[in-house]
């Protein structure tokens, strides 16, 4: 190999060539190749040393491998360590950043601290001069106001001098009321020989009517004694409520029978006992109506009871205002609209169809 090496022509092969030449001109001897021997054995000898379980230098090989590897573990936790500190370190400055923005709000909060401690010390000063200076007299003067007892002073206007008078204007014009009603189970509301005879509406309505608002005055006047004087009640305006008693009766009269004379004496008497317990609750006359529910607080504005209670209440208690002339107009329209519906249901009956000359024969 060392022949075809030397036989190239670069400067590597030239030194080889030179080596050539030197170990030719130096011939191994049995020395020499004893000694290389020696060497060769030494040096196989030193290599398995090395390379035993036992040998120091691989068991400090093995510690080194050892420690390089705890070694890269703790670089890698320094770098970790490395960038936490970068991101503290950001955090650190971004915290005193808004620390110096604090300190400059803190600054001018205590400036206004400052500007408004001195301007309440101003005030309360100014103040503590306002304060007045009482005399002995004065004090006690006060005290006694304050000390002394408190008289209260009452007045009634219009008061009731027991329950039964409070609630008496309830019940008269409901009794009223229902005697109208009773007055139509026994009287007929429209007579059939008024309307054969072809006279005026209004002439048929009042000869049902007359009688029956005869009736009602006889009724209104014996109610009238019985509270009077078998219950001992004083009205304020006794005659005054007599008379509005005798307008009531005439209106619930002219009501009913409208009524009746409208839709038939049968239903009439259902509608009107409905009429009567709707009545009863929206009248107002038992308690304050605003106590009721919202359905029944409109229906007071409605109910001919209620304005029958309003005037009454007025004339037994006295206090008479406005609501008094109130009820009575309402009264006298209750009293002319029943008398015109009434006149109406007469004329009606008054003509003739098929219907009623031929009516459907029921099974």
């Amino acid at each position: 190999m060392i022949d075809q090496l030397a036989g190239r022509q670069d400067p590597a092969a030239n030194t080889l060539r030179g080596i050539q030449d030197q170990l030719r001109e130096h011939q191994f001897t049995p020395q020499v190749r004893q000694q290389l021997t020696d060497a060769e054995n030494a040096s196989i000898a030193m290599t398995e040393t090395l390379r035993g379980p036992g040998s120091p230098l691989k068991s400090a090989l093995d510690q080194v491998g050892g420690k390089g590897q705890e070694l890269t573990n703790k670089l890698t936790q320094l770098r970790n360590g490395a960038q936490q500190l970068a991101t503290g370190n950001a955090q650190l400055s971004s915290g005193i950043a808004k620390m110096d923005d604090g300190a400059q709000q803190l600054k001018s909060g205590t400036a206004q601290l400052r500007s408004g401690s001195a301007e309440l010390a101003t005030k309360l000063t100014d103040g503590a001069k306002q304060v007045p200076t009482w005399s002995n007299q004065q004090k006690n003067a006060i005290a006694d106001t304050i000390g002394g007892p408190v008289h209260l002073e009452t007045a009634h206007e219009n008061a009731a001098p027991n329950f039964g008078t409070g609630m008496a204007p309830f019940f008269v014009t409901l009794a009223l009321f229902f005697g109208a009603l009773v007055l139509w189970m026994i009287l007929r509301p429209l007579q059939t020989r008024a309307i054969a005879a072809e006279v005026l509406p209004l002439r048929v309505a009042l000869s049902s009517y007359l009688p029956a608002a005869t009736i009602g005055i006889f009724q209104a006047i014996i109610l009238y004694c019985v509270v009077r004087f078998a219950l001992g009640m004083h009205a304020a305006h006794p005659v005054a409520m007599l008379g509005f008693m005798v307008l009531i009766s005439f209106a619930f009269v002219a009501a009913t029978q409208a009524i009746n004379a409208l839709v038939g004496p049968a239903v009439g008497r259902v509608l009107l006992m409905a009429l009567l317990m709707l009545q009863l609750v929206s009248a107002g006359g038992m308690y304050p109506v605003e106590t009721t529910s919202r359905p029944f607080q409109i229906l007071h504005k409605y109910d001919p009871m209620t304005y029958g209670v309003n005037g009454l209440r007025q004339l037994i208690l006295g206090g008479i205002d406005g609501r008094l002339w109130q009820a009575v107009i309402t009264l006298l329209f209750i009293l002319l609209g029943g008398l015109l519906i009434t006149s109406l249901s007469a004329r009606r009956n008054q003509l003739w169809n098929l219907t009623r000359l031929l009516p459907s024969i029921k099974m």
